[in-house]
């Protein structure tokens, strides 16, 4: 009995100790309690434990990746194939060549997209792109939000008339796209609001094209003697005294020092 009454005393002690360290962690630590050593089955065990949730996770992580990729290719499958260009690919052209002028007629637009640019002093910039479609043939025009012309354009589905000058050609998506500017309204569903102008081709001599070249015009003639003239009356101009200018001969004072510079500059090319 009087060990079973030690051995509570010691207990109530360190229970004591403990409950005074946690009220005060700063006094004196209680001793830890040794861990049992464990036996090389037991850490053999506790290893092929670890190892085995660790290969679990990353099979789980590759399996949120592979759902995340299939995930993206089911959407971007499903942009293409609500792509308003999609159906044009492979069959559209370009138009024209790059610099014409030429007018459009019964052109449907698709879709007009606002688009943010660069951002400047005065905020931020739009610009709306303007897709039409001509049969199976591709335009598109970028305009300004305050644009009148772009004002007077209805919405996807309007039959439009215009004129435009070619800027570029390019290709999207295997869909081939002819770009114009400085668009200028004509005809909307069939309402004109301006006069449809004569088409402006671009005008100039292409490379290789010879048959409307003009030939060179024939050189003069060498006259006999004319080095030797010169020579003399440049010696003759740098030979003349300086003359006193006012209004009546400035004219021609002036137009003498333009000829004694143009005589110094042949006296130097002879040397």
């Amino acid at each position: 009995d009087e060990d079973e009454e030690e051995s509570d005393d010691d207990d109530d002690d360190d229970d004591y100790d403990f409950d005074e360290w946690r009220n005060n962690p700063y006094g004196k630590k209680p001793k830890a309690k040794k861990s049992k050593k464990l036996s090389d089955e037991e850490k053999a065990r506790r290893k092929e434990e670890r190892d085995r949730k660790r290969e679990e996770k990353k099979r789980e992580a590759q399996r949120e990746k592979d759902k995340w990729a299939q995930n993206r290719q089911s959407l971007l499958e499903g942009r293409e194939a609500k792509s308003t260009l999609a159906s044009y690919a492979g069959k559209s052209s370009y138009l024209h060549s790059v610099g014409d002028r030429p007018n459009f007629a019964d052109a449907k637009l698709l879709y007009v997209k606002s688009i943010k640019m660069e951002e400047n002093d005065y905020g931020e910039k739009y610009k709306r792109l303007h897709t039409f479609a001509i049969g199976n043939d591709i335009i598109q025009w970028w305009a300004s939000t305050s644009n009148k012309e772009a004002k007077l354009i209805g919405d996807p589905g309007c039959t439009v008339d215009f004129a435009g000058s070619i800027s570029k050609h390019s290709e999207y998506d295997d869909c081939q796209i002819t770009t114009v500017m400085r668009l200028k309204v004509h005809v909307v569903d069939g309402v004109r609001v301006a006069p449809t102008p004569k088409e402006k081709k671009k005008t100039g001599r292409k490379l290789g094209d010879d048959a409307d070249v003009k030939p060179s015009p024939s050189k003069k003639p060498r006259v006999a003697g004319g080095a030797a003239r010169q020579k003399s009356m440049d010696k003759e101009l740098l030979r003349d005294d300086a003359v006193d200018v006012d209004d009546e001969n400035k004219e021609i004072v002036d137009g003498n020092d333009w000829l004694k510079q143009l005589a110094r500059q042949r006296a130097e090319r002879r040397k």
